[in-house]
Parts: structure tokens; sequence; C-alpha cells
């Protein structure tokens, strides 16, 4: 973290920093997406057009390869850096699609509490791709955290 240059910081559909624990079949279930991601991404978002989705698993199939999925499968929910956070002061908000099944308020409540200015903000008919989904409403974050840091 870099307290002395970042004012404030928006995290999109942010994985927990206290890790996301997954019985074995739920691992396994991502683990072997990897052949096939557009179920499991299109079920993460449901607002995402067809085209959408087929960009999203063309762009995986093209720059991930299995071992790179796995270790970052691995990365995200084994985090376990929680206790880190209280040492950054500045605005954090914690975005997330009302819609995803997966990164929603209860996920990242333990997060949110562990830092100073935590909050979140749920972004309405999106899901786990707000970036794609409400390009507009996510945009509108980042600027008035951004607007916010500059007053």
């Amino acid at each position: 973290m870099a307290p002395d240059r970042v004012n404030s910081v928006v995290a999109l559909t942010p994985v927990s920093a206290f890790g996301t624990p997954f019985d074995e079949a739920t691992y396994e279930g991502f683990v072997s997406a990897y052949s096939d991601p557009g179920p499991t991404l299109g079920g993460l978002a449901p607002h995402l057009s067809k085209a959408q989705l087929q960009n999203l698993v063309s762009r995986s199939q093209t720059v991930l390869d299995r071992d790179i999925w796995e270790a970052y499968l691995a990365n995200w929910s084994s985090a376990s850096f929680g206790h880190e956070l209280s040492g950054y002061s500045g605005q954090v908000i914690l975005a997330y699609g009302d819609s995803d099944p997966f990164v929603n308020h209860a996920y990242l409540q333990e997060t949110a509490a562990a830092l100073p200015q935590g909050s979140m903000v749920a972004i309405e008919r999106a899901g786990h791709y707000p970036m794609i989904e409400t390009p507009v409403q996510t945009v509108r974050i980042w600027e008035d955290a951004f607007n916010d840091t500059q007053k």
C-alpha cells in the first residue's frame, strides 16, 4: 500500500482480503470452468448480453492458459491480507453489482469493516462485471470518489 500517494480506492467486485474458503466441489468447479468459462461467467453476470459474454469468454481463453487460470484462482481464494487494511486511512469504496451472486454485501462486510474509511456501494442492474454491464454508473462512482478527494 502507498498511503502517501493514494488518496482513495474504488475496488470493483473485489475479493475478500480475508480469503474465500470454498468447499472442494466448488473450488474444483472453478478449476474446471477453464475449458468452458461461459456458464460460470454468465452465472455471475446475468445482465451481460450474449455478445458481451462471448467477448469475455474469448478474452479469457486468449490470455489465460490453464496454469495461469489455476494460479489466479488459488491466489484470490486464499488471500489473507485483511490485517494490513487498518494501515490505509484513505477512502475505500467496495463496489459490487446488486445481481452478483458471489461478491455481494455479506461477502464484503468483513473487508469493509477492516478499512478505517471503508464503504460499500451496490451498482443497480449489474452482476460481476459492472464495468461492462453498467459502464456509466461505474464511471460515475470513480468520478465521485476522485472528486471527493479533491475537495
